[in-house]
């Protein structure tokens, strides 16, 4: 049961950051439109945009080892540490989501995630 879990957790994560890439992408191209290379909040998010990139891809190794590895995993900090992320990440997404869509598009994006990742664990 720990090993669905820690799955389903994981699959949450990674759908979430590849949301957070895609929403912190159209970001940096908005930004570059309107104002260029020169403001500091271009450079606050490539920074956000290369480090849930780079999560992304680390979250989805571990999510498709734990999808299909037989072996169950009980280890409770990867559970809290990925639950901290999404807690992290959900936040990012909320604070940086443009305004145009919607002042709870965080709450969608984190039912799907929890769709998504419950529908690959029956896969």
């Amino acid at each position: 049961m720990m090993s669905r879990s820690l799955e389903g957790t994981f699959g949450t994560l990674f759908v979430l950051l590849v949301f957070a890439v895609f929403m912190f992408g159209l970001y940096i191209a908005r930004e570059i439109k309107q104002n260029g290379f020169q403001r500091m909040r271009l450079q606050a998010g490539i920074s956000i945009f290369v480090l849930a990139a780079g999560m992304s891809i680390i979250t989805c190794r571990i999510w498709w080892w734990l999808h299909t590895s037989p072996v169950v995993v009980g280890k409770p900090i990867l559970h809290a540490g990925a639950v901290v992320t999404i807690l992290g990440i959900i936040c990012v997404i909320r604070v940086f989501a443009p305004d145009h869509w919607g002042r709870n598009v965080w709450i969608g994006s984190v039912l799907f995630a929890i769709a998504i990742a419950i529908l690959f664990s029956f896969v």
